[in-house]
């Protein structure tokens, strides 16, 4: 007896094992991006609320994606009962493998690299559960594309809609609601869901039709070059994502919302591409690319650009980009028989780009270059896939060099470093002032015709002046942040200055090219690491003054200003101790956050605001102290100050699992 045809197979498959489909790569893909803010918040204060976290979790995520996929494209090779014991087998093994809320013992310590030891944690942690999400997508594709002759590329975008929504809930219904180790549960308890949505999915499609790898007619491959485009466009489109989010929270508190706004209109690229599966003239993504490169390269070369323009600015740059890449990539998707190829060497590009950003660059880039470097890769990439593109990448060649060239002749480099915390760069100005700067954020500078003297915001006419000098000799002084060693000045004789600086470079560049720390009348000690987690472990210090110097730039380390971290602080204090926070940003009233913190944690405080002249230029030096009320009027710290409590705002209450910003905008 003859064999029903493929066209008879495909009528009489019943649709509900195509409508279960669906749902689960909905869910799937929802819980696959849930999990990367999720996991991503709950390590930051871990390893001291740098950006680079963020960097490294995505290079993670997108690895294991790249397995994901890799795993799909080899099941869907094998008979349709193999694939179903092998994916169900895997299901199981996940179950066994929860919770996901990884170990605090991984926290790192003193001698301990970040980025490994991230990645290993999110391996333990998350690794098998995160691989079968990944490749829950392109599996179930794959077993549309047999069971109907509809577009399985459909799917794709309802699963980029999943991942989209779940991201963009992250920040405004779950973090607010919920705490991390909550979070954590809440997961959990939707996984076991989704496992038994993908056994059920399985096993529906299995007795729908036992013969599916029989369905799919054989297709000549595309040529090489054709599938290396696979590869190259989504990744310059992933590095681009890294890149501008880095720029973006670089500047401004490492939050999720920062994270997840990218990474949505990211995905959202992908849903559009898809979803109108790469219909429209090349000629737009060559326009698209052209004013996506304009919007960027301000977020690169104007410092001085208000937060909110710079992070709108940021957004649309990067979607036009990634649109233009993608609808490319999607016009040259392959027939469905080759699928699960597609999805794989497109998964390898956005890992590639991702380890480009997060690995490579701070190999081969000294400087803060990336995106820079990006703004010309993607349009280049682009003329490959749309030749008449050519005059984008010269723009964008023209613009980058120019932005470049400005820089050159602003200073003279005495020397750069680049770790997984920042970018380090001592430049030598006006010919006689050494200034440290991190990426676009100044870390301090000293006179060198008058070395001894503190300057810019640590003058003794500001803040800094006002808290050190009348708090009596010997003193024991903790400071959180060391720049240049700046405040070492105000050290006198029988005192004890100990400071704590994550970034061992920002040391080895303090001690090296600035002599505040040499020069000083104290005895200096310097503990690597991260303040809160070493004060955490470390027995109370009695501290008559405990300064709060973390917050000086525009990016704000969010764990170092929770009600939990104020209770280390506060453990930390001597009876008469004073805490004093440097909160001078451009963009956030940091001193109305700190004085709800301090009042939060039963402590009086007074805010003080000088604005003075140094040879860089006006500084604006904001200081808040905090101490029991009777120490602030024996110190005299009320004098000249205002309570940061009467401002009309109200202060906005940080812990550990939620730390809203935007009450905070100026």
């Amino acid at each position: 007896m003859r064999p029903p045809t493929q066209h008879a197979r495909m009528s009489e498959t019943p649709k509900r094992p195509t409508v279960l489909l669906a749902a689960t790569v909905f869910v799937g893909s929802s819980l696959l991006f849930l999990v990367q803010p999720l996991l991503g918040a709950y390590i930051l204060p871990w390893f001291g609320g740098s950006p680079a976290v963020w960097t490294t979790c995505m290079l993670f995520f997108q690895v294991m994606l790249v397995a994901g996929y890799g795993y799909a494209h080899l099941l869907s090779r094998r008979p349709p009962r193999t694939q179903v014991a092998v994916h169900i087998g895997l299901l199981v093994l996940c179950v066994l493998l929860l919770p996901i809320a990884p170990d605090p013992s991984w926290a790192p310590g003193p001698d301990s690299l970040p980025a490994p030891r991230i990645l290993a944690l999110l391996t333990v942690s998350v690794g098998v559960p995160y691989l079968v999400l990944s490749a829950n997508s392109t599996l179930l594709q794959s077993w549309a594309a047999a069971l109907s002759p509809r577009s399985p590329y459909k799917l794709y975008a309802w699963s980029n809609v999943g991942s989209m929504l779940a991201l963009l809930s992250f920040p405004l219904i779950v973090e607010p609601l919920a705490g991390a180790a909550t979070q954590a549960r809440l997961w959990t308890l939707a996984y076991l869901a989704f496992t038994g949505l993908a056994g059920l999915s399985a096993w529906r499609m299995y007795r729908a039709n036992p013969e599916l790898d029989r369905l799919a007619p054989p297709a000549p491959l595309p040529p090489t070059g054709t599938q290396a485009l696979w590869v190259a466009l989504p990744a310059v489109g992933s590095a681009l994502l890294l890149a501008t989010t880095h720029a973006l929270t670089d500047d401004v508190g490492v939050v999720p919302f920062f994270w997840v706004m990218p990474l949505a209109l990211y995905l959202l690229t992908y849903v559009i591409a898809f979803a109108t599966e790469g219909v429209g003239r090349p000629s737009r993504s060559a326009a698209a690319m052209a004013v996506a490169v304009l919007a960027l390269l301000p977020v690169e070369s104007w410092p001085g650009m208000p937060l909110v323009s710079r992070q709108g600015v940021g957004c649309a740059g990067l979607f036009l980009a990634c649109l233009a890449l993608h609808l490319e990539l999607v016009r040259r998707a392959p027939p469905r028989a080759h699928l699960t190829r597609f999805y794989f060497f497109m998964s390898l590009g956005g890992a590639l780009g991702g380890l480009s950003v997060a690995l490579v660059a701070p190999l081969v880039l000294v400087g803060r270059a990336d995106l820079l470097v990006l703004l010309v890769a993607a349009p280049l990439v682009l003329v490959f896939a749309v030749p008449r593109s050519w005059p984008v990448p010269v723009l964008a060649l023209a613009a980058t060099v120019f932005v470049a060239y400005r820089y050159a002749g602003a200073y003279e480099v005495i020397s750069r470093t680049r770790s997984f915390y920042g970018h380090l760069r001592v430049e030598r100005r006006l010919g006689d002032i050494q200034h440290l700067v991190d990426g676009r954020v100044s870390h301090g500078f000293q006179y060198l015709d008058d070395p001894r003297t503190p300057t810019g915001y640590y003058d003794a006419r500001g803040g800094a002046g006002r808290v050190f000098v009348p708090i009596q000799s010997p003193r024991r002084v903790g400071l959180v942040g060391l720049g240049v060693g700046t405040l070492a000045t105000y050290g006198r004789k029988g005192d004890v200055f100990r400071f704590y600086e994550l970034n061992p470079d920002v040391v080895e560049v303090a001690r090296r090219d600035f002599t505040f720390l040499a020069d000083s009348a104290a005895e200096i000690e310097v503990v690597v690491g991260d303040a809160r987690i070493r004060l955490a472990t470390e027995p109370p210090q009695g501290f008559d003054l405990l300064v709060l110097d973390a917050f000086t730039g525009d990016a704000v380390p969010v764990h170092l200003l929770t009600r939990e971290a104020y209770q280390v602080w506060k453990r930390h204090l001597a009876p008469n101790g004073v805490l004093a926070a440097h909160v001078s940003n451009r963009h956030l009233e940091l001193a109305l956050l700190v004085a709800g913190q301090a009042h939060d944690a039963g402590l009086a405080s007074s805010w003080l605001q000088v604005d003075m002249p140094t040879r860089l230029g006006r500084m604006r030096s904001q200081w808040v102290f905090m101490s029991s009320p009777e120490r602030l009027a024996e110190l005299r710290l009320h004098e000249g100050a205002t309570s940061a409590e009467d401002e009309d705002k109200v202060a906005p209450l940080w812990t550990d699992d939620h730390t809203p910003l935007w009450p905070l905008l100026r």
